[in-house]
């Protein structure tokens, strides 16, 4: 899933399923905040990319099965769920609650229940693959 189909998702969820209101600017902001934790979570793998000399870098819960397993769809959608990606949610989060104000626990709904919706459709995927 591209980025801007996932913002999209978020901005349709929080505008138009829970009822807040923002704009796209606002949310674009957000976008932008968030996605700088991804780049920091790249200049973290990257002396450990350097150092393995290879860009297969485990740092997802894929890490907690054996490495001949690598071809499962446990294994695949284990190694979708990374620590980066648990903080740019956590942060996510957050930064519904400050632009819809909300409450931590709607926006952790809202959150939760999307990213357990395209892990669910990406397995989906990978089954019927």
């Amino acid at each position: 899933m591209n980025e801007t189909t996932k913002w999209g998702i978020f901005f349709f969820g929080g505008n138009i399923i829970l009822g807040g209101t923002t704009d796209f600017r606002t949310m674009f902001s957000l976008n932008v905040y968030v996605g700088v934790i991804g780049s920091l979570g790249l200049l973290l793998k990257l002396p450990l990319i350097i150092a393995k000399g290879s860009t297969d870098i485990l740092t997802n819960l894929a890490i907690l099965m054996p490495a001949d397993m690598d071809e499962t769809i446990l294994y695949k959608l284990l190694n979708m769920i990374d620590v980066v990606l648990i903080w740019q949610t956590v942060l996510l989060a957050m930064g519904f609650v400050i632009i819809y104000d909300w409450q931590q626990k709607k926006a952790n709904r809202l959150v939760t229940g999307i990213w357990v919706l395209v892990i669910t459709v990406y397995g989906a995927y990978l089954a019927l693959r």
